[in-house]
Order: structure tokens, then sequence, then C-alpha cells
């Protein structure tokens, strides 16, 4: 059984990102798979020969301690990596996307001018649930909105109720 596992985990770990390289290429999560990290000689095209050494590289970039297998450790640290260098790219992107001022870095008002529509967006869901226009939404306002009483009754948009965050999720 535990050869089994390993067999399935090892195929995925080498196969599924070959088979998901026209998905991964448009954008969809795991490691970033372009013509270019695939054409290993640089001649403009594809061969199984690269393929099977694309195959390789990532299975030997796994392989930390060099001996040839991979254990749950490894796929796992591989895995990590690959999220990690994933999520660096994004937060490149909206540093590259926020940063109005071009530091480099996002401060509060950059960060509190993003899209328009949600800088107001606290102020429209208070008025949204202030029933009496005093500009303060009490409780008893909050659990209308919510479909929320005393915690019974039933759960609000989606499914959340009040404790769940309901509308303030």
């Amino acid at each position: 059984m535990k050869k089994t596992t390993a067999v399935l985990a090892l195929t995925a770990l080498v196969a599924l990102p070959m088979a998901a390289a026209p998905v991964l290429a448009k954008g969809g999560k795991g490691p970033e798979v372009t013509f270019e990290t695939l054409d290993l000689n640089g001649d403009g095209g594809i061969t199984v020969e690269e393929l099977t050494g694309q195959r390789a590289a990532r299975f030997t970039a796994a392989d930390a301690n060099g001996d040839g297998v991979l254990s749950v450790e490894e796929m796992q640290a591989a895995a990590e990596a690959e999220f990690q260098q994933r999520m660096g790219a994004r937060m490149e992107q909206m540093i590259a996307r926020l940063d109005a001022n071009g530091d480099g870095a996002i401060s509060l008002e950059e960060f509190e001018a993003v899209g328009g529509k949600k800088a107001d967006r606290g102020a429209r869901m208070i008025d949204k649930l202030d029933a009496n226009d005093d500009g303060v939404v009490d409780a008893e306002e909050f659990a209308a909105h919510s479909g929320k009483r005393d915690g019974k009754g039933p759960r609000g948009k989606h499914g959340h109720g009040q404790e769940n965050g309901g509308f303030w999720r």
C-alpha cells in the first residue's frame, strides 16, 4: 500500500505538470510551464526528449538528498517551494499595480485607494444596515440584516451567520 501511494504521488509530481502545461501557461495554478521552459535546447521546437528531460529535472530538483527517490517530505518541500514562487510573483504583480508613487512598496493610502468603488465600501455597508439613519449600526440592525436574532434563526447570505462573519466577511 505504501509503495502504491508513493508511486501514485511520484506520478502526480512528474506527470501532471506536463499534462497541465496548456492550462498552466494560461495562468493556472502550479509551476509555470511555458514554451521556453519546455524547449530545453532553444531550437524553437519541443521534443519527447525535452519533455522527458524537463520531468527528470523537476524530479532531480525535488530529490533534496540525491538518493534517487522522493520522500513525502521532499515532495512537500517541492510543492511549498513552487507555492512560494507563485506567491512571490503574485505579490510583485500586486505591488506593480498598486504602487502609485513607484517606491516599490504599498502605503496605506495606496492600499485604500484600490478599486475606486471599494474605497467607500464601509460607508455603503453602514448606509445599507443603518435602518434608523443615525450613522451607527446597533446590534438589532446588524441582527436584522444578517438574519439572526439572539443566535437563533436562519443563517445569513451564503449560509454564513453572524458567528462566521456574515455580512462583514
